[in-house]
């Protein structure tokens, strides 16, 4: 078995890995399972050999041909340990991930194991695991979205180097049934942009259109973890009851930060500019006053939130500013604020099987300071509005209630579109049954589980050693190292000058001197010039009992050399006086290392390590490729200014469906929702069905 262990400080393999040099001698034997074990392995001949990948799947790939063929070349072959070791060398270079700045952690397994021993044959099989938790984003509500309904981005093993096709169909009344796709590019490359993408959607009655170019900063240090910006061009046409519709041309530009975890928690905030035009179909008569039906806008998006995702629920709190114009400059004619508040709950009652709970909160409201365009007030129904289409962060901005078909609840005493709304949305669903992605064979190895172990307790010792050095008193150190150098070599002059007028029956003094001196200037050399990790790792060899102590030097080129030196008659003044400038150094050098605050810098490696723990943990024990669960809904929403009359008051949806994903490819929801209380033209409820398909061709 060999594993590499890969985190965010050392981007180095902590227990070996394909690239290390490695003793073929020193390896350890495959695993011998069955009538294996015991055998003596060099008298039987290989059967078959095969790998077993629990994640091929998600990749909708097996390895390259090249790989696949060594593998099929050992059948037939005598076993030898020189010739199987090679072939997984093969499978490790090619099956595990490597490691980039998009991900935060990675850990990879690989094992050979031999198994059904008879009649002088035996086979080989060479399992491979590896999984990344991508940076940052594992630890917001989004991405436990991805664990549940595309199991191949949440485990790090999709590719971004290749291209994405992905598929998307369903039905909402009123908008009907729709189709479309999607395509995503990566490009390797150090520019602004390293991704281009495309996603459309389109129906008898609508049509929605996103473009973009994108660009990723991952951060390795300090309180930022990502930032990420957009420049993307959206257009959308929707129905907005019988006969009437709204839409949107834009073209928008933003910008977004994210921190690092804290106790789970990740702040985010962001940014945009856009400009455009809005549209409707809505007759002047039927809209409010001050709004307006259709115009050219710009507007000024400010948004922030909060966000976690932990072992058994996940949540986040987000908030948006829309300053917005008509017209083309920015002069200020509305306000709008919408405030969107997530819960994910999910319980397991079995292998594989969760009770699960989702609910959502989302409020918002319009100042009209001058005129408002009508597309930008509330529309509520089954369709979902944005508050920044195209961005990973799910801001919801608009009610939406299932039992409703898109963009038909807009009704208000004061017009078409409401100024003001709140909606309740809640999905109960069972896990009846599901496929996991990691078989039980591998879950359940202990030597698979100790290597799990293992990786979080590396990890958290390299952060340890990460943090200690953010601490002030590390900064005293390493800005203290110019003067311990210029020091060193001021005893060296002393020493040399020393040297020439003493006798020879002082040189093995001299030699001590000497060697100590050079201990210390390599040790010095290091904690100033090396990076701040690995400097940190030799700070205690400046200090007693380590390898280049500063108080050695004191010790052989003051304490023991100058006073024989002032016995033999000559002078030691300035070996003296060096040595003592050195001592009252290595003082506050070590006085400086026993002040690192220890304790906090193991709270903050602890802090980070847990979200990596949970996350491994979600992967090998929860996240299922195949899985069925029906489901329950319930919705209740509310616009403002109320209606007189027959279509005042809240609605409600009451409905139930089922829930398939298969492959972690296909996505498949279909339900009904009732409504209950029909208003006059809203119908008795709605179907609400969808069918996403991610990474095809892949």
């Amino acid at each position: 078995m060999k594993a590499r262990l890969c985190g965010v400080v050392a981007a180095v393999c902590l227990l070996g890995g394909p690239a290390a040099a490695e003793d073929p001698a020193a390896q350890t034997a495959p695993s011998a399972t069955g009538a294996c074990a015991g055998q003596t392995l060099s008298t039987f001949t290989i059967r078959s050999a095969r790998v077993n990948d629990p994640f091929w799947i998600l990749r909708w790939r097996k390895l390259d041909e090249s790989t696949l063929e060594a593998v099929n070349a050992l059948a037939g072959k005598p076993f030898t340990f020189d010739a199987v070791n090679a072939v997984a060398k093969k499978v490790e270079e090619n099956g595990w991930l490597p490691t980039g700045d998009a991900t935060r952690f990675n850990v990879s397994y690989s094992d050979t194991a031999v198994e059904n021993c008879a009649e002088g044959k035996l086979d080989v099989v060479f399992f491979v695991f590896s999984a990344g938790v991508s940076s940052g984003l594992s630890s917001t509500i989004e991405w436990r979205r991805k664990q549940t309904q595309d199991a191949a981005a949440a485990s790090g093993v999709a590719d971004p180097a290749k291209p994405q096709f992905t598929g998307d169909a369903g039905f909402e009344p009123g908008r009907r049934f729709y189709a479309g796709g999607g395509a995503r590019a990566t490009f390797a490359h150090a520019g602004p942009f390293q991704s281009v993408e495309v996603h459309g959607t389109g129906s008898s009655s609508s049509r929605e259109l996103l473009a973009g170019l994108g660009g990723v900063y991952n951060s390795k240090n300090g309180w930022l973890e990502r930032a990420d910006w957009r420049l993307d061009f959206y257009n959308n046409r929707m129905p907005a009851g019988v006969g009437n519709e709204i839409g949107q041309n834009r073209l928008a530009g933003r910008f977004a930060v994210s921190t690092r975890p804290l106790g789970g928690v990740v702040a985010r905030a962001g940014a945009a500019l856009e400009g455009g035009a809005l549209q409707s179909a809505f007759a002047a008569t039927d809209l409010a006053a001050g709004t307006v039906s259709n115009t050219h806008y710009t507007s000024a998006r400010f948004y922030g939130g909060a966000t976690g995702n932990w072992r058994n629920q996940s949540f986040a709190a987000s908030f948006g500013l829309a300053l917005g114009s008509t017209g083309d400059s920015f002069h200020g004619d509305w306000r709008k604020a919408v405030g969107d508040v997530s819960h994910q709950l999910w319980l397991p009652v079995g292998n594989y099987r969760f009770f699960e709970l989702e609910q959502r909160f989302t409020a918002g409201g319009i100042q009209n300071l001058n005129s408002v365009p009508v597309a930008e007030r509330f529309f509520g129904g089954s369709h979902e509005r944005p508050f920044l289409p195209g961005s990973d962060w799910s801001i919801r901005a608009n009610p939406v209630i299932r039992s409703i078909p898109a963009n038909r609840l807009f009704a208000t005493a004061a017009g078409v579109g409401g100024d003001g709304f709140w909606s309740y949305n809640s999905t109960t669903a069972l896990t009846a049954w599901g496929v996991p992605i990691v078989p039980a064979q591998l879950r359940d190895d202990p030597q698979f589980q100790k290597l799990l172990n293992g990786a979080i307790v590396s990890q958290s010792s390299i952060l340890q050693v990460y943090y200690r050095t953010k601490d002030p008193h590390f900064g005293l150190i390493r800005n203290r190292m110019p003067a311990v150098l210029a020091k060193l070599a001021e005893i060296a002059s002393a020493k040399d000058a020393a040297e020439a007028a003493a006798p020879a029956s002082l040189k093995p003094d001299f030699s001590s001197c000497a060697s100590a001196l050079s201990m210390s200037k390599m040790a010095a050399a290091h904690v100033k010039g090396d990076k701040a990790v690995g400097a940190m790792g030799w700070v205690p060899e400046l200090l007693p009992g380590g390898l280049g102590p500063l108080a050695a030097t004191v010790a052989a080129c003051g304490t023991s050399l100058a006073p024989k030196l002032t016995a033999a008659s000559v002078s030691a003044t300035a070996l003296v006086s060096t040595t003592q400038d050195l001592d009252t150094i290595a003082k506050a050098t070590a006085a400086d290392f026993q002040a690192i605050d220890n304790p906090a810098a193991k709270k903050k490696a602890d802090s980070d390590v847990s979200y990596i723990q949970r996350t491994l943990d979600i992967i090998v024990r929860q996240m299922t490729i195949t899985s069925i669960s029906p489901v329950f809904v319930f919705d209740a929403a509310r616009i403002t200014p109320q209606p007189v009359g027959p279509l005042a008051g809240n609605r409600y949806g009451v409905g139930g469906g089922v829930r398939l994903t298969l492959v972690s490819t296909v996505s498949f929801t279909f339900g009904y929702a009732v409504n209950v209380h029909q208003r006059p033209g809203e119908g008795k409820g709605a179907l609400f069905f969808n069918l996403t398909t991610r990474n095809l061709f892949q």
